[in-house]
């Protein structure tokens, strides 16, 4: 699994225990699990929301569900899509979708805290032309990273097509640090 070297709470764990949130890990495959069992292996898949460097999205892919995970930062992008390169048989699970996820469609700015760059914060209702500057949230100042798009989750997997999958699990992995 890509992590980054430096800087990221999930990827710091990663490395040093080689799990992220064991409790949490365990939830979601036991859920999937028993969807799987009473739907069918096809009805079982899995949303990420927020799906950071994709521990989720690679745990539960390796055991053979499919995975949208959506993803807004370009940093938590790259070692997803590193991931998924290092391992192609888990690429083949895993749809990234390189876009936030809010109430109503719209246009953001992409912002990360010194000492935890895979966590991001969005401030939307920006233009794609209008400058970024140093935000504060209630935690300290965050950096711009990027301007993304977001979308809603009934625009992006409601209808039926080709993101429709059956029954999904969502989860949205939220950092407390």
């Amino acid at each position: 699994m890509m992590v980054h070297a430096e800087g990221d709470t999930v990827s710091s764990e990663v490395m040093k225990t080689g799990i992220w949130e064991k409790e949490n890990t365990r939830q979601i495959l036991a859920g999937l699990s028993l969807v799987s069992e009473v739907r069918g292996r096809e009805a079982a898949g899995f949303i990420d929301i927020g799906a950071n460097v994709g521990w989720f999205s690679l745990m539960v892919a390796r055991r053979g569900y499919k995975v949208s995970a959506v993803e807004p930062s370009p940093r938590n992008q790259l070692c997803i899509r590193h991931s998924t390169c290092l391992n192609a048989d888990l690429g083949k699970q895993i749809i990234l979708y390189d876009m936030g996820m809010a109430e109503d469609p719209d246009v953001c700015h992409l912002y990360t805290q010194d000492g935890n760059n895979g966590n991001a914060m969005l401030e939307c209702g920006k233009t794609e032309n209008e400058t970024p500057k140093p935000s504060i949230f209630n935690d300290g100042p965050y950096w711009y990273q990027a301007t993304v798009k977001v979308s809603t989750l009934d625009d992006t997997f409601g209808k039926k097509g080709d993101n429709s999958v059956g029954t999904y699990g969502i989860f949205s992995a939220f950092s407390k640090d």
